[in-house]
């Protein structure tokens, strides 16, 4: 079998570009900045900054807010409940109503609880 291929002209093209960026001076941006604009900037710059702590040093009522507000990724993190009665409960913070916490199907009093730690991060 014999199939005719049509005579094109090659098409050459280029593998690699390189492309230049000129950066501004520090010096050109600063005078831009007025005088109005630079608290409102170190305003912002001290709120976005948060102190990063580490779970196992938070409070309980701390922890128990942080496992009810995880963000969507994160929700999978389940977590071992330590009563002062060696009650152990595990699996996922769903509630804290009235002084209860509610995890899984379980509700335990939060005055109880001696211990929260991570569980399948």
């Amino acid at each position: 079998m014999y199939i005719i291929q049509p005579e094109l002209e090659p098409i050459f093209s280029s593998m690699q570009k390189t492309y230049v960026m000129k950066k501004k001076q520090k010096k050109e941006v600063k005078n831009k900045e007025s005088a109005v604009e630079k608290p409102k900037r170190l305003e912002q710059k001290e709120v976005e900054k948060k102190p990063i702590t580490s779970f196992s040093m938070l409070t309980n009522e701390q922890k128990v807010q942080t496992l009810l507000n995880l963000p969507e990724s994160l929700k999978h993190v389940s977590c071992n409940i330590r009563t002062t009665k060696d009650e152990s409960f595990y699996g996922k913070i769903t509630e804290y109503k009235d002084g209860y916490v509610t995890i899984d199907s379980n509700k335990v009093n939060f005055e109880e609880i001696e211990t929260i730690t991570l569980i399948g991060i």
